[in-house]
């Protein structure tokens, strides 16, 4: 007999809602608050499911790669001199931009952008009430 899948450990929210997973261990400090805000919300709404769980941990490491580059840009500043004596970007500076587009792309498959949440039917948002047309 095939045990039931839902009789997992996570901690769900009341017992009609799907159990939403701990933020994994290998999640630092700002991905790991990113987890907590954003992940039982997706899994209240029907957003999201355990299938999910890599692409809302890479979401979640987008977080922590920008609060790394950010500590690096504090410390070191934004630019740094050439070989030739010029300024360029630093290369936090540039890892980080890449990591808020990533960040943004994984915002926007998961509708917590303002616009694409318009394209979420409002049946799957909770707490809000569908409207006959």
């Amino acid at each position: 007999m095939i045990a039931n899948r839902r009789t997992t450990a996570f901690p769900t929210a009341s017992a009609t809602e799907t159990p939403i997973p701990p933020p994994p261990e290998k999640l630092g400090e700002a991905g790991r608050v990113a987890w907590q805000q954003i992940v039982p919300r997706l899994f209240n709404e029907g957003r999201a499911t355990v299938l999910d769980l890599a692409a809302l941990e890479s979401l979640c490491r987008c977080y922590d790669d920008i609060a790394a580059a950010d500590a690096v840009l504090s410390d070191e500043g934004h630019y740094c001199e050439t070989q030739r004596g010029g300024r360029t970007a630093h290369p936090a500076l540039i890892e980080r931009s890449r990591q808020q587009e990533l960040l943004r792309k994984y915002l926007v498959q998961f509708g917590l952008t303002p616009v694409s949440r318009k394209h979420i039917p409002e049946a799957r948002h909770a707490g809000v009430a569908t409207r006959k047309r």
